[in-house]
C-alpha cells in the first residue's frame, strides 16, 4: 500500500513484489524440504514393511494352527490314557 501513495513508484510494481518477496526465505521451507524427503524415504519403505506384515501374519496363522493340532493330539493322549486304566 505505501508504493501506491509513493512518489517514488517502480514502472513495473508486480515484478518488483516478486523481485522483494523472492529473496524473503522462511525457514519453515526448510522444514517442508525436509518432510518432503522423508515423506519420499518412507514411501520407498512401506512396500517392504507391508511385505515384512504379510510375512508375519502367514507365520502367526502357521503358529495358531500349530497350537490347535498340540492341543487336539494332547487331548487325545489323555483320553488313550484314561482307556488303559479301565
Amino acid at each position: 500500500m505505501s508504493l501506491k501513495y509513493s512518489d517514488n513508484r517502480p514502472k513495473n510494481p508486480i515484478k518488483s513484489m516478486r523481485e522483494f518477496f523472492g529473496k524473503y526465505h522462511d525457514t519453515r521451507w526448510d522444514e517442508i524440504e525436509a518432510l518432503k524427503e522423508e515423506i519420499i524415504v518412507l514411501n520407498q519403505e512401506n512396500p517392504k514393511l507391508m511385505e515384512r506384515v504379510l510375512l508375519l501374519e502367514q507365520e502367526l496363522e502357521y503358529e495358531k494352527r500349530q497350537y490347535r493340532l498340540k492341543s487336539i493330539y494332547k487331548g487325545f493322549e489323555i483320553e488313550k490314557g484314561v482307556k488303559d486304566l479301565i
